[in-house]
């Protein structure tokens, strides 16, 4: 079965240390024994907080836009990274990238 699953980066980065992507890396490799899975990861509290410091700075919500989706991207390197060789190691930019 395709499972699709979203992790919100509040709850990946609650105490800003590695216990929370080390904990849902164990279960997705274990999903993966019988499921292909695709993983969504949010940007949480970081993106918003650094959304909030662009605004400020007077940029256009489309670069407001750009800086949440480079820390959602840093949050999905993390799970990668805690993921290791059960995972493709490449986040894509796109739709068309698989």
């Amino acid at each position: 079965m395709k499972i699709v699953i979203a992790i919100g980066g509040s709850i990946l980065l609650k105490d800003y240390d590695s216990t929370r992507f080390k904990q849902y890396s164990e279960i997705l490799k274990e999903l993966t024994n019988e499921h292909e899975l695709f993983v969504v990861v949010g940007g949480g509290k970081p993106a918003r907080d650094y959304i909030g410091v662009v605004r400020d700075l007077n940029a256009g919500e489309a670069q407001c836009d750009d800086i949440g989706i480079e820390v959602t991207r840093i949050n999905a390197n993390f799970l990668l990274c805690a993921l290791g060789d059960a995972a493709y190691q490449r986040v894509p930019h796109n739709f068309q990238e698989e």
